[in-house]
């Protein structure tokens, strides 16, 4: 007698139908949240501004920052909210160690995690949109109570000189800097770590680790954190017109270059260079005031990605390191002869935004555009794409103007003001929709996987039974087999 296993296919394929309905249901779901029929009339009354008495403590900081009268303004007070939810939360997990003994998490004070984290100190936030012609003044502010700590930290200092516009390419579609902290928010993690049970001695084994020398390299951990409190560069140029073919693959990406560069991260170029100039594809080549190493990777022939030449490169006088997709490159973004800051598109996106921050940001109009074909090719292989690049068309598609967002560090916030096509309103009402549209389709995924997993694993307990079963009947008749 032979029992055979029972089996499942792998992997499921949900019908685009399903998939829609359940996205559709989502986005009904918050719809139908608001009132059902008709709402309650407001209370009688005159309006206008509170009394003095009942304003709120923060909103006047709040507000002189904004601009009041146009199309969007948001304000909310979370002064002590933040603290009222760890103490919700506090309360809880002592609650469930008392009552449940097998329950083993540490007993940590949320409250003094907050504070390590900087967080206790927001007490307000606030945003505006006015339209302005083709784009949005976009304005936003987090008022604070103290001086920037923990994650907040890690956004910089005081505000300086915003330059990277001033030489990266005109063309580029994508232009960031931004400060970025990082010994700051690794300050962060010695703190948090006391606050567990053996916590103390985990931060003196870490210590330890990070003066241990990184394998081949002159060169520690600790050695790089002490340069991390840095400004990071990063341009992106997309030409739709060189398509590169991934091997094995049917599918053609647009030719990207990009460039990063990190301030005072010069302590990482020689160590790497010391290593890695021996191999016969890297060629050190000196450009004042660049020191280069040019790679020159050894794809496969005929490879259409022959065409990038990365470069790792370390200016001398300012100590930048820097990486690029090719020399050419390099010298596009660190010395244009026609720069970002003179092109039409920036200038109309950056009027009336300040000049001096701690972060630059800057979106062409014409780069979804360019990825647009290459979304078209996924979304034709890949079913559940279709939903997702269906939303980004809408969004995204008709974009006419640039973006142009400056963040700047001030005494008692964090101020964020930007122009772009679309206002914070759609930005927000954008996330309140795709929310449940996005869950509809895990839904839709996820609950037949479930299902599928659930019947898998019955099939195989019904098989492992069945050959118990089969194995306890074959050692009877053996054993009366033997018998006889």
């Amino acid at each position: 007698m032979r029992i055979s296993k029972l089996s499942l296919k792998k992997g499921i394929k949900m019908p685009r139908s399903i998939i829609t309905f359940c996205a559709v249901l989502g986005l009904c779901s918050l719809m139908i949240t608001g009132c059902g029929g008709k709402c309650n009339k407001s209370s009688k009354g005159k309006s206008g501004q509170v009394a003095a008495d009942r304003m709120s403590e923060h909103y006047s900081k709040v507000s002189e920052r904004l601009e009041l009268g146009g199309d969007f303004y948001f304000y909310m007070n979370i002064d002590g909210d933040l603290e009222k939810l760890v103490d919700m939360i506090q309360k809880m997990v002592d609650q469930v160690r008392k009552s449940d003994k097998s329950f083993d998490m540490p007993k940590v004070n949320f409250r003094r995690i907050l504070s390590h984290l900087g967080l206790d100190g927001i007490l307000a936030l606030g945003l505006s949109s006015a339209k302005d012609k083709d784009l949005y003044h976009n304005r936003a502010f987090v008022y604070l109570s103290k001086q920037r700590k923990g994650l907040l930290g890690g956004y910089g200092g005081k505000a300086h000189p915003l330059t990277l516009a001033n030489h990266a390419p005109a063309d580029a579609d994508l232009v960031w800097e931004s400060d970025a902290h990082f010994k700051t928010l690794f300050d962060i993690l010695p703190a948090i770590m006391q606050e567990f049970p053996g916590g103390k001695k985990e931060v003196e084994q870490m210590f330890n680790e990070l003066n241990t020398p990184i394998p081949e390299l002159n060169l520690t951990v600790k050695d790089i954190l002490n340069q991390a409190n840095t400004r990071i560069e990063l341009v992106i140029r997309i030409d739709p017109e060189k398509k590169l073919n991934i091997p094995g693959e049917n599918i053609h990406i647009p030719f990207v270059e990009f460039m990063i560069g990190l301030d005072n991260m010069d302590v990482v170029f020689n160590p790497v260079a010391e290593k890695i100039t021996t191999a016969p594809f890297v060629e050190k080549q000196d450009q004042a005031p660049w020191q280069m190493l040019v790679i020159s990777p050894p794809f496969p022939e005929k490879s259409d990605f022959e065409i990038y030449k990365p470069v790792l490169a370390v200016n001398q006088k300012t100590k930048q390191l820097v990486f690029a997709t090719s020399p050419g490159f390099l010298k596009a973004c660190t010395a244009s002869d026609k720069p970002l800051i003179g092109a039409k598109l920036y200038k109309q996106a950056s009027r009336d935004l300040p000049t001096e921050g701690n972060g630059m940001f800057y979106l062409s109009p014409y780069l979804y555009k360019k990825i647009q074909p290459l979304l078209t090719e996924i979304a034709q292989q890949e079913e559940e794409f279709k939903v997702i690049k269906l939303i980004m068309d809408a969004l995204l598609s008709d974009t006419k103007v640039a973006t142009v967002s400056i963040r700047v560090n001030e005494k008692d916030g964090i101020f964020v003001a930007s122009n772009e096509a679309s206002s914070h309103k759609t930005t927000l009402l954008t996330m309140n929709y795709a929310n449940p549209a996005v869950i509809g389709i895990l839904a839709a995924v996820a609950i037949p996987a479930f299902i599928d997993y659930k019947n898998k694993r019955r099939a195989e307990a019904a098989s492992y039974e069945a050959e118990r079963e089969m194995e306890e009947i074959q050692r009877k008749v053996d054993e009366l087999e033997r018998n006889q």
